[in-house]
């Protein structure tokens, strides 16, 4: 995974090391030129705490596109979308508390509780479980 972006007429801004010879970037990178900034530098500095947020939701994109889930930029949130509607999507992770794998319903059509039947699809029922994304800072402070 190798967010990037390139501002100022050229300059690449990226978490790799842009020195390494085996990098990612190597054949358009000139590794004399390339500089390591400290995170510190770029959360004090107002011209490039933005850039950080950037790179940082870069990279959140590519590793929750990796997983399937989606962003709903009018919204603010990631979710997960079935390959056919009305069809429960089951997802194998791995929680931070337990050392093995396990599944969860991450769409699906909700239940009535006062009749016991399944929503109809494209009712005000979303048909996803989604994750609301504030600011979609990454959690970057000053």
């Amino acid at each position: 995974m190798c967010p990037f972006m390139i501002r100022n007429g050229g300059t690449l801004y990226a978490f790799n090391k842009l020195r390494d010879e085996k990098g990612p970037f190597h054949k358009v990178v000139v590794s004399r030129r390339a500089r390591c900034v400290p995170l510190e530098e770029w959360l004090a500095d107002g011209v490039n705490k933005p850039r950080l947020t950037t790179l940082l939701n870069r990279a959140l994109n590519k590793l929750t596109g990796r997983k399937g889930l989606r962003l709903d930029k009018e919204h603010h949130r990631y979710f997960f979308q079935s390959d056919e509607p009305g069809k429960i999507l089951t997802v194998k992770y791995r929680p931070l508390n337990l050392p093995r794998l396990v599944e969860r319903n991450v769409v699906w059509r909700p239940i009535n509780k006062r009749t016991g039947q399944a929503s109809p699809i494209g009712s005000t029922s979303p048909l996803a479980y989604g994750s609301s994304v504030p600011g979609r800072t990454s959690g970057v402070s000053a």
